[in-house]
């Protein structure tokens, strides 16, 4: 009598999920990584935008806006919340699905710093800032990576360790500034 094989036998089944278990734990992390990635490019592109509006800003009134009204560009429609102050009345910023957009005044109406930050997700606290007075180990008007350490409403997971977003996931390598509040990398 002939053995005829109907199917597959439990041991090639288990093979083959088994494979796709591990091709799946292998690739979701790479996933995960390249759409944060992402999100930080539509940050990234947002920042520099109101960083060039706010420069265009300065070039015509001699002063920085009070206000993102005040500027020639109009933040994306995630963006539509009222402006939020911090009580210091120097803080101004909008928040929107993932991001936190702000910037910081002195009294003299000089803008010290513009953020844009993470306020949800695993990297929460982390993003993006442009620093218009220049400081001892950070330039001037240029772009910058962030993590906020403390201080304010979006603080870096500190159980991710020290430059897991700069670093690990964005691949900035050059340390510039690490404070109580901060680490600072150079793009």
């Amino acid at each position: 009598m002939k053995n005829l094989k109907n199917g597959f036998t439990l041991i090639e089944l288990l093979v083959v999920v088994l494979i796709i278990g591990i091709l799946a734990s292998i690739s979701l992390p790479q996933y995960y990584k390249v759409m944060e990635r992402s999100k930080a490019g539509k940050g990234l592109i947002i920042l520099r935008e109101v960083d060039k509006a706010f420069r265009t800003y300065h070039s015509a009134h001699r002063t920085y806006p009070k206000s993102f009204n005040d500027i020639e560009y109009t933040l994306p429609s995630e963006f539509d919340t009222d402006e939020n102050f911090v009580p210091n009345g120097v803080t101004y910023g909008k928040t929107g699905d993932e991001w936190n957009i702000s910037f910081e005044r002195y009294k003299n109406n000089s803008v010290l710093l513009l953020y844009m930050m993470r306020t949800t997700g695993k990297y929460k606290g982390a993003g993006f800032v442009v620093t218009y007075v220049p400081s001892v180990n950070i330039p001037a008007k240029k772009i910058l990576c962030y993590e906020r350490k403390s201080v304010g409403r979006y603080l870096f997971n500190s159980k991710l360790g020290a430059g897991a977003y700069c670093e690990k996931l964005m691949g900035y390598k050059n340390l510039l500034d690490e404070s109580v509040y901060a680490r600072v990398y150079d793009m």
